[in-house]
């Protein structure tokens, strides 16, 4: 009789233990979840305040001599691009358990002129593409620049 109340407990026991490490895992995966979706949401939120505050845009034309450029002025401006890449990524850091990389591009658009009115005036061409990668922390439930 005592043999069997022990071979109940320990199936217990284990019932017990392949519950909980199955519950954790699924609590885990469902914060991996989270995560990401926060950062779906915070990723869009922050290209929509680079567009809104950042320097883009026709109406922020830089205008500067070029002396390579024959005594040109050129006028540029720099647009925001696609977004190439939006991954999440886990940490070993309790504070900050995931950080998050966001890949756009920046495009360069530029016009010369004898004169900076000139410049300034167009008609403006693209000339460049760059890649821009930047790194959010994912700390207390919310996602930080």
């Amino acid at each position: 009789m005592r043999s069997r109340r022990y071979g109940r407990r320990i199936g217990a026991a284990v019932v017990a233990c392949a519950f909980v490490a199955l519950t954790s895992s699924a609590a885990f995966s469902l914060d991996d979840q989270e995560a990401e979706s926060k950062f779906q949401q915070f990723q869009q939120e922050w290209m929509q305040k680079l567009a809104r505050n950042g320097l883009y845009g026709p109406g922020s034309v830089q205008c500067e001599l070029q002396p390579q450029d024959q005594g040109l002025f050129v006028a540029t401006y720099k647009t925001l691009g696609q977004i190439t890449s939006v991954r999440v990524k886990k940490t070993q850091s309790a504070g900050s358990p995931y950080v998050g990389i966001l890949s756009y591009e920046e495009l360069l658009y530029s016009c010369r002129g004898r004169t900076p009115e000139e410049a300034r005036k167009g008609p403006f061409q693209f000339e460049s593409r760059t890649s821009v990668t930047e790194i959010f922390r994912f700390s207390k439930g919310k996602w930080l620049y």
